[in-house]
């Protein structure tokens, strides 16, 4: 009960952390930044509607 839904150690936890924040991070850097504000990246659609739907997901 105490370990959560996915029972994790804790470097699990720590990892699992760690790959959720660095693909929020990306996806902010690429698509919002690069794609979105300054046009200077061109994404096929793939890759921009998971990057779309990475960061609506996301809790405030």
């Amino acid at each position: 009960m105490i370990d959560g839904l996915l029972n994790l150690s804790w470097l699990g936890v720590v990892l699992w952390v760690f790959t959720m924040t660095h693909i929020t991070v990306t996806s902010v850097k690429i698509f919002l930044h690069g794609h979105q504000a300054h046009r200077s990246l061109d994404l096929d659609s793939a890759t921009s509607d998971f990057f779309q739907f990475w960061l609506w997901v996301q809790p405030e």
